[in-house]
């Protein structure tokens, strides 16, 4: 097993895939064939996705491929499924989920097979790759209805990614990791970008994995003329890909010049309080207030915004069935703030290391992107302001219809969230490094002094700011406004 795990995806088997032993056969499941199975056929790739090609609408098999993730056995229960899947540097196997509710991977369950086998599911490290495998799995999800039926599906497309550059990590591992390799190869070939695409290739092409070699071997006989990929004429996906929505600005790419707080601000002197910590404790005020209120529903008339690690719904009074957001992409979201007074939320969605920020109109369903930056956070601050932090610098936006302006950017020095907080303070708050409370006075911002570490996101009430310190023993802090 482990001579044809290696063959396949061109990674040796870690110690503790070894020790593991042999995974369960998939050969009456919905997933991949053993790799052996697979390497009998001339052309491994193509086999791969003609056996994928057996359930319509369900591309799990091609995630597989795009992903490295080999089936280790099936959830008792509840229909998903553990794959393995070996990190770029292959020193442990990690086990991810497959979802059968939204088809898709979760980030690893467990750091290696030991811990699986033995029933560990105590909190793990942090991952050593830099991706997750859920963004690595969202990525790809516009090439797999491309593969197996030979249409794009636009609604499963991030405009963002049009705007990826491959970075010199991502190149210099081409060869050796499946999810960059077979990524960058379908990409390239697929929105027409030849250069990148003849780079690839020659990496490919000498790849110690069988599948990325014939992977590349398709790819270059299409482009010397191959009309179609066994049955399926790429032609008519290629054309729509070609008019596919073009990227939008990164905010930074307009942003004025972020002036530097000055140092020396004040330390806010915050007071004891009885009211009493957000619930749960620790989690973000914002986030627990938005959820509330979608579910109470006297701000949204009863919708209900759903999310999952695919798509998000909303759910309508007297709806028979949740409706998906049209215009949003795949991929994990977040409802992070909710309008004071209109019906709309704002949503976190994460694809591929981005946290683009969206706003839903509940009463239409409709979705709009407001701005695509990676790492970036944000929320509403007042009727019509929203707010942004990417990295340490914070921008304050005019919102309406159009869409948002920038008004003004701060280089706060404090890498952390932003809550706007009753349309007066922004606070960008860090349990571990402190924080800072700003103003809005009318379309700028006034630094008022900083916070100390130890506390959590606040929460605003009556008039003032509230802070709940990470110890749970500790009393509700409160600044007023």
């Amino acid at each position: 097993m482990h001579a044809d795990f290696t063959t396949f995806w061109g990674t040796d088997a870690p110690a503790d895939m070894q020790r593991y032993g042999a995974f369960e056969d998939p050969s009456a499941t919905i997933f991949l064939p053993r790799e052996a199975t697979l390497l009998a056929a001339k052309n491994v790739f193509e086999a791969a996705i003609l056996s994928a090609r057996r359930d319509e609408n369900l591309f799990v098999q091609s995630q597989q491929l795009f992903l490295g993730a080999a089936y280790i056995c099936d959830e008792p229960d509840r229909g998903d499924a553990y794959f393995a899947h070996v990190p770029p540097d292959g020193l442990s196997t990690r086990v991810t989920v497959w979802h059968h509710d939204d088809h898709l991977f979760t980030d690893a369950t467990h750091e290696d097979l030991d811990a699986f086998k033995a029933g560990d599911d105590t909190p793990r490290k942090p991952p050593v790759e830099r991706s997750s495998l859920a963004s690595l799995d969202v990525r790809c999800a516009w090439i797999h209805p491309v593969l197996c039926e030979g249409r794009f599906d636009a609604h499963r497309y991030e405009p963002s990614q049009g705007g990826y550059q491959m970075a010199a990590t991502a190149e210099a591992k081409l060869a050796t990791f499946v999810p960059s390799g077979m990524y960058w190869l379908w990409r390239s070939f697929l929105f027409g970008d030849r250069p990148t695409c003849e780079r690839v290739l020659q990496k490919l092409l000498s790849s110690r994995s069988r599948l990325m070699r014939d992977a590349a071997t398709t790819v270059k006989e299409l482009l010397d003329g191959r009309r179609d990929l066994f049955g399926v004429d790429l032609g008519a996906a290629i054309a729509a890909i070609a008019k596919r929505p073009a990227p939008p600005p990164p905010a930074s790419a307009a942003l004025p010049v972020a002036a530097k707080v000055a140092s020396g601000l004040p330390k806010l002197a915050l007071s004891p309080s009885t009211e009493p910590r957000p619930s749960p404790p620790g989690a973000c005020a914002a986030e627990i207030a938005a959820r509330a209120a979608l579910y109470r529903g006297p701000t949204v008339k009863g919708r209900v915004v759903i999310t999952t690690q695919a798509r998000t719904f909303v759910f309508a009074p007297g709806a028979a069935h949740c409706a998906p957001a049209p215009g949003l992409p795949e991929g994990r979201t977040c409802v992070v703030d909710v309008h004071p007074s209109r019906e709309r939320c704002l949503l976190e969605v994460g694809v591929y290391m981005e946290h683009a920020l969206w706003e839903l109109d509940l009463e239409s369903g409709k979705a709009r992107i407001l701005v695509s930056e990676k790492g970036a956070s944000g929320a509403y601050a007042g009727e019509k302001h929203l707010v942004t932090a990417q990295k340490q610098i914070i921008t304050l936006w005019a919102l309406d219809d159009a869409g948002p302006k920038q008004l003004a950017a701060l280089d706060t020095g404090v890498v952390a969230p932003v809550r706007g907080l009753g349309g007066t303070a922004i606070v960008c708050q860090s349990g571990v490094a402190g924080g800072m409370v700003l103003r809005l006075s009318q379309d700028t911002l006034e630094p008022l002094g900083t916070i100390a570490a130890g506390y959590d996101v606040p929460f605003a009430s009556k008039g003032a700011l509230f802070f709940a310190p990470t110890d749970p023993a500790e009393p509700v802090r409160s600044l007023a406004l």
